[in-house]
């Protein structure tokens, strides 16, 4: 009872903090308008029903930079005109933790991070370029690996995935989809968007 209570109690200070700090919206990673600038970790959104949250990693994505230029999409590195995706790559997926509020005031935990061996565990994850008319140039599915982060603050691991993709050249204009496959080939959850 001392711990669930300390627990609870922990979430609302968390939560008072960060919202004294910043609005909710920044803590969704799908951002409404997209960044200029990107860091090593490219959030690229949450799949449908905020089941998933899908980012992209590599040093290449730190402090790319994306500007629009005679309507045309254009990417700089260090000063230079970048065209293309980095020859590798990490994707990493974490299942959505939510945080909620009751009209009572409790505070409810769902869609925690915690093992599960369930069919609805990913285990593949399907990445597919699609060109201006939405006809897929180049598709790779690679097998995610569950990655365990033990937190001392936390009765349960952190779970997430990733998985490594190579040999990518596609063109970074390119709008990207990313499919979440369960162990039966079922699709888990589906993100589509531009850079």
């Amino acid at each position: 009872m001392g711990r669930t209570v300390w627990a609870v109690t922990f979430v609302l200070v968390l939560i008072s903090a960060v919202h004294a700090q910043q609005d909710w919206c920044d803590l969704i990673p799908t951002p409404k308008v997209k960044k200029v600038v990107y860091c090593e970790s490219l959030p690229i959104g949450t799949t449908q029903g905020g089941g998933y949250a899908i980012s992209l990693e590599s040093k290449f994505f730190d402090g790319l930079r994306r500007t629009i230029a005679d309507g045309r999409v254009r990417f700089h590195k260090d000063g230079q005109d970048v065209s293309a995706y980095p020859g590798a790559f990490l994707v990493a997926v974490e299942k959505r933790s939510l945080v909620i509020t009751s009209s009572s005031g409790i505070v409810i935990l769902s869609g925690t991070s915690t093992r599960t061996d369930q069919p609805t565990t990913p285990r593949k994850v399907r990445l597919r370029w699609l060109d201006s008319s939405g006809v897929s140039s180049r598709e790779i599915t690679a097998d995610l690996e569950e990655v365990q982060e033990a937190w001392p603050e936390l009765s349960f691991p952190r779970i997430w995935y990733r998985a490594k993709i190579e040999g990518v050249s596609e063109p970074l204009n390119a709008e990207l989809e990313v499919n979440l496959i369960d162990e039966k080939g079922n699709v888990l959850g589906q993100v589509k968007r531009f850079l």
